[in-house]
């Protein structure tokens, strides 16, 4: 009779012990995937800067770290704000991480970015959030892409342009001026061209 116990009990305990392999294989397959996934992040040009709803950084992606001169390391569970944001855009900064712990997602922000060397770099972001199983918002995750270089070509592109609209305007007055002086209102028996 006892033997015919344990062997009923057998059953019982391969179904455990075929449980736990299953979560054991589900445990490595999601460390697989977060190492994947990390090695991807890694090799986007693009920062990526994952921060909990402190605004700690728990993820912060190779081209952060080469931008910004600070390894992962150095930044892990610390407030970005502390570190990389420019004191001045501290409170801006502040109010966007507030929406977006609320759930209120800009589709897009820009916000400069201090490097160690004190290098300054405007960042054009993207921002999404990611909520746990009872529908909190656990982390927020930021793209971004540096548009310093782009944003000073634009900015010299505006000041080009104004200041030859403003010598086009110039040159304008002074042909018609001259054209004035010359042809109107003294009538004159020259009738070379006009010479500026």
């Amino acid at each position: 009779m006892g033997d015919r116990k344990q062997k009923e009990e057998a059953p019982d305990c391969s179904k455990y012990f075929n449980k736990i392999v299953r979560e054991s294989d589900i445990l490595e397959s999601v460390n697989l995937d977060c190492d994947f996934i990390s090695k991807i992040l890694d090799t986007l040009a693009a920062l990526v800067v994952i921060v909990d709803r402190k605004g700690k950084i728990v993820r912060f992606n190779r081209a952060c770290e080469e931008l910004s001169g600070y390894t992962f390391e150095e930044v892990k569970n610390k407030q970005f704000w502390d570190i990389l944001i420019l004191p001045e855009e501290v409170p801006y900064i502040k109010a966007v991480f507030q929406n977006l712990s609320k759930g209120i997602t800009p589709s897009k922000a820009e916000s400069y970015w201090q490097a160690r060397d004190g290098s300054k770099y405007l960042i054009a972001w993207s921002n999404a959030v990611f909520r746990n199983s009872a529908g909190e918002i656990e982390y927020i995750f930021g793209t971004g892409i540096d548009v310093t270089r782009r944003r000073q070509i634009e900015n010299q592109k505006a000041m080009y342009t104004k200041l030859l609209q403003g010598t086009a305007k110039s040159i304008t007055t002074l042909i018609t001026e001259k054209y004035l002086f010359n042809n109107s209102m003294y009538p004159s028996n020259d009738t070379s061209p006009l010479k500026l």
